[in-house]
């Protein structure tokens, strides 16, 4: 289920001419962040199923692998929440990111809590042998649900990005176009680790491959971002 695309109650018009301008940059920041958002649970899970086919030194250490991610992962989501310094945010744009994310926090905590929580359990349930099935549960609402909202979300950053800024041209639209793109080969490769995952076993060791391809995705979206917070607003 998407997020409702209502209309944003923060609207650039409504700052000084400086202000709208570090609106800008940062939604452009927002933009690259909600990328990692979305990309850490992914990484869990693959990390996760590479543990299960494993030795003992190995699994242990790709279960530690994942609870890093997952640190990462909560960081991040305490930043579009609760605690501005995560993403260096001023306190008075912060209010604005409030009032522009308050339609949707309801979807954002429900999405973020139910992975947070049952990442965790699953991290505690392997270091102790096993949940293979929670695995896989865990993997279809990753690769599923929750990257279906969080790509709602940069979408609605990506939307207030163009909105806000006073060059929504064709390179605006061209960039746009270029990370919806490696957004959908992402979902694509999420839907084949899911699948992967699932079976377990030897063919866990193709997780390698899914891994690289998902990071060499990863570091082109940030490549785009950072070119449209280049060209657009200014760094």
């Amino acid at each position: 289920m998407a997020i409702p695309q209502t209309q944003s109650h923060t609207h650039s018009g409504e700052l000084s001419e400086d202000r709208r301008a570090e609106w800008r940059a940062l939604l452009g920041q927002l933009t690259n962040q909600g990328a990692r958002l979305r990309f850490f649970p992914h990484r869990a899970v693959m990390f996760l199923a590479l543990a299960q086919s494993r030795d003992t030194d190995a699994r242990n250490t790709l279960i530690d692998r994942a609870q890093a991610t997952l640190d990462d992962f909560d960081r991040l989501v305490r930043g579009f929440t609760v605690d501005p310094a995560v993403f260096g945010i001023e306190k008075t744009l912060y209010s604005h990111l409030g009032l522009f994310l308050a339609p949707h926090r309801a979807m954002f905590d429900a999405t973020t809590e139910r992975f947070s929580k049952d990442c965790a359990s699953l991290i505690r349930s392997m270091r102790m042998g096993g949940a293979p099935e929670a695995l896989f549960e865990l993997s279809d609402y990753v690769a599923v649900t929750l990257l279906e909202r969080m790509n709602a979300f940069v979408e609605l950053f990506t939307a207030e990005l163009s909105r806000a800024s006073e060059e929504g041209n064709s390179r605006l639209t061209g960039w746009l176009s270029d990370l919806d793109r490696l957004n959908n080969s992402v979902y694509m490769i999420s839907i084949n680790a899911a699948i992967q995952a699932a079976r377990s076993g030897e063919a866990g060791r193709a997780f390698g491959v899914i891994a690289n391809e998902v990071n060499d995705l990863s570091g082109q979206v940030k490549r785009i971002t950072s070119t449209i917070r280049l060209n657009l607003i200014g760094g």
